[in-house]
């Protein structure tokens, strides 16, 4: 019997190595691979097709929706990245994943579609996901944006709804330094006559003029204004009385879900929610993920940028966690001081939960932040009551014995969220065989 982790190596292995071979014949270029999905015939892979980018909140909104179409009965195909512990999850259909067979054989296809095409590894997943999902004839293909929106190959989809979660500063060195910059990066996925549902505050006037110019129709996120056209009604009264009757264990992301529905009455206008559709929401793996062992809570979350960091602080608040122990490590191409200033500051907002010690630790791979450097950032900024433990597993162990009454939230990098499962899974599977 295969080894399902061995499959998805061998699977990512086989892109990985053609990405790095077809980025040795040219540099990347949009509009060639714009021509060649042309060609293969995948602008439109499905009869209803969706882009979600953003700064954060687009895997969660991509789940939620693919949850509420599925339950109205559509067959839905997703991309979500990054992926956990599997690169098969990045492709799915109703929440399941793909068999490697169905990935290599659409691999094989794609290869030969773009031959002499320069693709990067995102490329390469994005393609495949279009053809696996013209293949099997889903209804429904909902595709998030791996980096941006303009130049992503997400964008080469015909959209029937296009979403921005939001904007905020990350991947600057690639996407800009200003949020202006950003900003136009991500508006790289309106289309005229297109609606854009847009997640983001109403501070950022140039979401309007961009808008404007390209001639998508813009519904806004402002549950202040739910009776104008242009705002999201699922963010006004009739969401908020919905959620005001969930019961006390559901947690779900109000954003997400606000953009999530709004998407699934344009898809399906006799879509009329109940309150069972929205209790029964699961979020993405690696997000706000809690996990009890020995009677402890751990809380595993891939925040890796400011806003994502002070949205986990917000969301632990809501699960009644107004304390904790951080095991924090970051990839080096991540803004470190913003994200430490996100963790530390602001310790009376009432909407905020405190981390009472901060554990440092390595993030693997090539790009990878260590340990000592992150370190030496946060003395600089004189953040206090901190640890520096290289290893991930002395620092989870030592998160352990700090305020034994505090959860653990491990949070900052999909690398670290990914070697804490599998540690927390040993610890586990060792418990279990006492």
């Amino acid at each position: 019997m295969p080894n399902p982790q061995q499959s998805q190596r061998s699977v990512e292995q086989r892109v990985t190595e053609l990405a790095e071979a077809r980025q040795s014949l040219a540099p990347r270029d949009y509009n060639e691979i714009q021509r060649a999905v042309s060609s293969l015939g995948l602008n439109r892979v499905a009869p209803k097709q969706v882009i979600v980018a953003g700064t954060n909140g687009k895997g969660t909104t991509v789940t939620y929706l693919q949850q509420l179409l599925t339950n109205q009965g559509f067959r839905v195909g997703t991309t979500t990245s990054p992926h956990i512990h599997c690169y098969l999850e990045r492709i799915s259909e109703d929440g399941k994943r793909i068999s490697e067979r169905e990935w290599m054989t659409s691999l094989n296809e794609v290869e030969k579609g773009t031959e002499g095409l320069s693709l990067t590894y995102f490329d390469l997943t994005t393609l495949i996901a279009f053809h696996v999902f013209a293949k099997r004839e889903v209804d429904v293909a909902v595709v998030e944006v791996g980096l941006g929106g303009r130049l992503d190959t997400a964008n080469t989809l015909d959209p029937d709804v296009s979403i921005v979660t939001n904007i905020g500063l990350d991947h600057q060195n690639v996407l800009g330094p200003t949020i202006q910059d950003i900003t136009r990066e991500k508006l790289g996925i309106a289309r005229p006559g297109v609606p854009l549902l847009f997640g983001g505050s109403d501070d950022n006037e140039l979401v309007d003029e961009l808008a404007q110019k390209v001639g998508a129709p813009l519904v806004r996120n402002n549950p202040e204004q739910q009776d104008q056209k242009n705002y999201l009604r699922w963010n006004g009264r009739d969401c908020a009385e919905k959620l005001k009757n969930l019961p006390p264990r559901t947690l779900v992301e109000t954003r997400s879900l606000s953009l999530a529905l709004q998407a699934c009455e344009y898809l399906n206008p006799g879509f009329k929610p109940t309150l069972g559709d929205i209790d029964g929401l699961q979020a993405p793996r690696g997000r706000l993920e809690c996990i009890e062992l020995n009677d402890r809570l751990w809380v595993l979350d891939i925040a890796h940028n400011a806003d994502g960091v002070s949205f986990l602080r917000q969301r632990l608040m809501q699960l009644d966690i107004s304390d904790f122990v951080s095991v924090f490590g970051c990839m080096q191409q991540k803004d470190a001081a913003s994200m430490l200033q996100a963790l530390t500051s602001n310790r009376d907002d009432s909407t905020q939960a405190r981390t009472q010690q901060i554990v440092i630790t390595n993030t693997s791979g090539l790009n990878g932040r260590s340990a000592e450097s992150l370190y030496e950032l946060a003395v600089s900024y004189r953040i206090r009551q901190l640890e520096l433990k290289p290893k991930l597993h002395a620092a989870l162990q030592r998160a352990l014995s700090i305020n034994k009454e505090l959860p653990i939230v491990v949070f900052g990098s999909v690398d670290i969220v990914a070697r804490a499962f599998e540690w927390l899974s040993h610890k586990r599977r060792s418990a279990e065989c006492l």
